[in-house]
């Protein structure tokens, strides 16, 4: 049976090129760009986009579809009332107009920059992946191990209904 933590390292690999080619490619901002008037030159038709602290540290990674600003004042996850806000010195974006290709970049950087904000998806470790897969494997291997189980004691207990039905016939027959 293939090993299952092996892609989860390909994953992981792939999320590093992927941070590689974000930071080669995006626009950086500043604190001061985001408070000026069309200071982000954002296009408005999707971006994805990262906040880091001061010493470089990834505050919170996000996609949106619309501006980054009208994005920041979304009432199901509104920025602006967080508690990293006010620490976040750079900000950087991409713009990706396409939906899925701005869900895969986003949770690949999440993989790769690990931001400490994040909550849906929440960054999670390697090492974590790696063991939550390894019960799941474990999990499915026991399931299938009690299915088959189940399966043969369904098979014998239709046996033994076939074999009585068999019996009673005869006696049935006489019956009616």
């Amino acid at each position: 049976m293939p090993k299952i933590t092996a892609p989860v390292a390909d994953l992981y690999a792939t999320a590093e090129k992927a941070k590689r080619w974000f930071l080669a490619r995006a626009c950086s901002r500043s604190p001061g760009d985001w408070n000026k008037q069309d200071g982000l030159s954002d296009s408005g038709d999707g971006a994805v986009y990262a906040f880091f602290g001061r010493n470089g540290s990834t505050l919170y990674v996000g996609q949106t579809g619309v501006r980054l600003k009208k994005r920041a004042t979304f009432q199901t996850s509104r920025h602006y009332d967080t508690v990293w806000w006010n620490k976040w010195t750079t900000l950087r974006f991409l713009n990706i107009d396409v939906e899925t290709d701005r869900l895969a970049l986003e949770l690949l950087l999440i993989l790769a920059l690990a931001p400490k904000h994040n909550v849906k998806p929440r960054f999670r470790p390697l090492a974590k992946m790696r063991e939550g897969l390894t019960l799941v494997r474990a999990g499915a291997h026991k399931a299938a191990r009690r299915s088959t189980k189940l399966q043969g004691r369904e098979a014998s207990r239709a046996g033994h209904a076939s074999n009585a039905a068999r019996r009673l016939a005869p006696r049935l027959a006489t019956v009616f």
